[in-house]
């Protein structure tokens, strides 16, 4: 079989991940403005931390939900709070893409380990 039709048939879970990690880096991104909008208004940061939390795409990372609680329940009080617990919560979303990343790499090479076969030297 060539690597046309194994890719076809065998990286649907290759592009679940690949969603997982486009949505995670997507709320990094919204993290990162954020923690800079928190200094300017509380009740804009709330609104959107508690749409973040209204989307369910981190339903599977309690952690990451409890930084983001936490920070809306912050929010009106001090931005600098918010600003950290946003720092944190980025930086557990890049924890959990590196190992996203790494479970992708290794399904990759499980399903197609020629697939630079006539690249090599």
């Amino acid at each position: 079989m060539n690597w046309y039709k194994v890719a076809q048939s065998d990286f649907a879970d290759r592009n679940i991940i690949n969603e997982k990690i486009d949505t995670l880096k997507a709320v990094t991104v919204t993290l990162d403005k954020l923690a800079k909008l928190a200094f300017h208004t509380q009740t804009g940061t709330k609104e959107v931390l508690g749409e973040i939390l209204a989307t369910k795409h981190l339903t599977t990372y309690p952690v990451i939900q409890q930084k983001i609680e936490a920070a809306i329940k912050a929010c009106m009080d001090s931005p600098h709070r918010v600003n950290a617990l946003c720092k944190e919560a980025i930086g557990e979303i890049v924890k959990r893409v590196a190992k996203l990343q790494t479970q992708r790499k290794v399904l990759i090479n499980k399903t197609m380990p020629d697939r630079w076969k006539g690249w090599r030297v």
